[in-house]
């Protein structure tokens, strides 16, 4: 489960998800559903915002450096 934790971290769909451990969709969210979640949403919205996070974080540091670009986007 890890693994597909770290892949929402990333921001990979469901589909993407499955396609990494070769199952079809249905079996990753009834895989989900019988650890506890209500579906694939339900699981993207707790193991999404770490992916988001460190996005924002690098974003920052290339900023901080003087990024012209990142220092508009943040901006």
């Amino acid at each position: 489960m890890k693994a597909a934790q770290n892949l929402c971290a990333l921001q990979c769909t469901s589909e993407e998800i499955a396609g990494f451990f070769n199952i079809d969709n249905d079996t990753l969210i009834a895989r989900l559903k019988e650890e506890g979640y209500d579906g694939f949403s339900d699981f993207f919205k707790k193991y999404s915002a770490n992916g988001k996070v460190s996005l924002r974080r690098h974003q920052w540091k290339l900023a901080e450096a003087g990024n012209a670009t990142m220092l508009v986007w943040l901006g």
